[in-house]
């Protein structure tokens, strides 16, 4: 559930923007962990339960504001935004003794996790020559948060602030040929969940998962080419690098072995080309969008430093196709596909295969009636697979899965009145993170 009040006053004369937002979201999620053992002398089994009941709430205030400067088109915005969340996650431990659940007081836990997050950014943008537009952004974020594990009272508190500069460039060469430059410097930080240390069975025997809370934040710098052509060809290269992060990792402890998110410093370099292409047919009826990824990964100084007998150099092909037909037949409907293929691997978890994604839809609109109906199909000739191999420093660990992630559903959309719709002009250095693994 969520709530957001919002003002915004819009100068049409001096095109000046003021946006304020403030605001309150409230989730809630439920499970249940079974773990059941049958033996061979009786048909009542003994096993284990926890019962988890995740609670997140968050309060922020968030202030926009752009104009623009000068007579030249250029543009000036800046802002700020403060949150505040309240997390927890209660785990309920229960033993089967005779076929009933009996609660076990010791074994349960109470994890709690609370923030603060301010945030400032300014961005301003300018165009030299009628062909060379520019960017500059700078987004600064200071962070202060407390985990509490109620078992053994065991809490921790930390702060830190952090600089996210972000840079574009991107020339004109000609009407139908552009280059454009960026570098951002990201962030990511550990989800709340990861730092609870409640040790959690998982579907192996004597294998548990616990989280760590002293897991650090991941920087990272990208810098970007793209060349562009004629609106409908894009090519693109990166470099990305990072010197710390934070994987899954696995540790034994009083003969259990167990997986929990570890921090790893050491740099990891990524050289990636990106091809892009989006094309129309039958009088812009069909259109097409095609994109194909080769990534190449220097693992080396990773490996070394963390002591794991993983491969250095990793070679990744990615691709997916999109593609639309509007109007079928005169009648209304518009049909959809989406196909993607692509290979895990992260940090000191190498893939052993791809992952195959497909969906399909088909919508009819009834124009008369103001209303959609669309049936959708997800995955239904693969699922979805996860593979994959991950190096610690007590061995290599095998993570196999199949996802139950397919089906068909069905829409039905009515529209009522005006359709009113909330613009958003920002652009992305004042997002919250600022980036992603």
């Amino acid at each position: 559930m969520g709530t957001n009040f919002f003002y915004k006053y819009y100068d049409k004369v001096k095109n000046k923007i003021l946006d304020i937002n403030l605001g309150v979201n409230y989730n809630r999620s439920e499970d249940s962990n079974h773990h059941l053992t049958y033996l061979n002398t009786t048909s009542i089994p003994s096993g284990k339960r926890i019962d988890g009941n995740r609670q997140q709430r968050e309060y922020y205030l968030k202030v926009d504001y752009s104009q623009p400067i000068g007579a030249d088109g250029s543009q000036l915005e800046f802002g700020g935004k403060i949150a505040f969340k309240n997390n927890g996650i209660p785990n309920d431990y229960f033993n089967l003794t005779n076929g009933n659940w009996i609660f076990d007081d010791s074994q349960s836990n109470n994890f709690k996790y609370s923030d603060n997050q301010n945030s400032l950014y300014a961005n301003f943008s300018k165009t030299f020559f009628k062909k060379l537009e520019t960017r500059i952004g700078l987004r600064f974020e200071y962070i202060s948060y407390t985990v509490r594990q109620e078992v053994g009272n065991i809490e921790k508190s930390n702060s830190y602030g952090t600089l996210l500069p972000d840079l574009l460039l991107k020339y004109a060469l000609s009407e139908n040929y552009n280059l454009s430059a960026t570098y951002n410097h990201n962030i990511w930080r550990p989800y709340y969940s990861e730092f609870n240390p409640f040790m959690m069975p998982t579907n192996e025997e004597d294998t548990f998962y616990r989280g760590n809370m002293d897991l650090q934040p991941n920087p990272s710098d990208r810098f970007s080419l793209k060349l562009g052509i004629k609106k409908k060809y894009f090519f693109s290269a990166t470099y990305f690098f990072s010197n710390h992060d934070y994987w899954t990792s696995y540790i034994i402890e009083d003969g259990k072995t167990i997986s929990t998110p570890t921090n790893f410093d050491g740099r990891v370099e990524t050289l990636s080309g990106n091809f892009n292409t989006n094309q129309t047919f039958f009088k812009n009826k069909l259109n097409v969008n095609v994109n194909v990824g080769v990534n190449y990964t220097d693992n080396s100084d990773f490996n070394k430093r963390n002591k794991i007998n993983a491969k250095d150099y990793i070679t990744n092909i990615t691709g997916s196709t999109n593609m639309s037909y509007t109007n079928l037949f005169e009648k209304n409907i518009n049909l959809n596909a989406w196909l993607g293929v692509f290979t895990q691997n992260n940090g000191n978890s190498n893939g052993n295969g791809s992952n195959v994604y497909h969906t399909f839809s088909a919508t009819k609109i009834f124009p008369v009636l103001e209303m959609e109906a669309t049936v959708r199909l997800n995955n239904i000739f693969m699922k979805p697979s996860f593979d994959s191999t991950t190096f610690a420093p007590i061995g290599t660990f095998r993570n196999v899965g199949v996802f139950d992630w397919y089906g068909v559903s069905f829409s039905l959309v009515k529209r009522f009145g005006n359709q009113k719709v909330k613009e958003n002009t920002k652009t992305n250095v004042e997002k919250d993170g600022g980036g992603a693994k």
